[in-house]
């Protein structure tokens, strides 16, 4: 089951996958579509953090 958040952005798609209920036995899961996330990988290097941004130089720059 697909649940969508509230109080998100007009049209915003953000939403959360429930777990499987427990009144759905392993021995039922051959009648039901199984999927499921892969691990991230160890090789992946995570993404560098974003710089830091001076605003006050932005606006000197953007208004003279």
């Amino acid at each position: 089951m697909r649940f969508y958040v509230t109080q998100q952005v007009k049209r915003g798609d953000r939403h959360l996958f429930a777990a499987r209920t427990r009144f759905i036995t392993s021995d039922m899961l051959e009648h039901f579509d199984v999927t499921g996330w892969a691990p991230p990988h160890a090789t992946e290097a995570a993404a560098p953090a974003p710089g830091s941004v001076d605003i006050r130089a932005s606006m000197r720059d953007m208004w003279g």
